[in-house]
């Protein structure tokens, strides 16, 4: 109603402190249990935010590593995924923005502009 005819992409927004907090299960079981496998791997793209100093060490190494159902999370979302540093500025913001956005115009490409419906 307030968007038709509906989302083109939906982007799950999860801090890296919560995942390490409460681990990938509790964060993204209520998530899947509200969308179909087959929605999740033709609209959802996973952005990850961090305060995480991407010099000292990848997080995606650290993260990608922590638990199984991240792995299987990840991959239902066709493997989708960024990183975002909350702290990034500048050139480095406008970096993450071009790269979520060309995600979306992909996104949108693969599905032929069917918007996503959750009837």
């Amino acid at each position: 109603e307030l968007c038709p005819p509906g989302p083109h992409a939906i982007i799950h927004v999860l801090g890296t402190g919560l995942l390490e907090w409460h681990g990938s299960e509790l964060v993204t079981r209520p998530f899947i249990d509200c969308i179909s496998e087959r929605n999740l791997n033709c609209y959802i793209i996973l952005l990850l935010i961090s305060d995480w100093d991407f010099k000292a060490r990848p997080l995606e190494s650290i993260l990608y590593r922590k638990t199984e159902m991240l792995k299987e999370y990840i991959a239902a979302c066709g493997n989708r995924w960024l990183i975002f540093n909350r702290k990034a500025e500048g050139e480095k913001q406008e970096a993450n923005l071009d790269e979520l956005f060309q995600m979306i115009d992909d996104l949108v490409r693969t599905n032929h502009g069917a918007p996503y419906f959750s009837g």
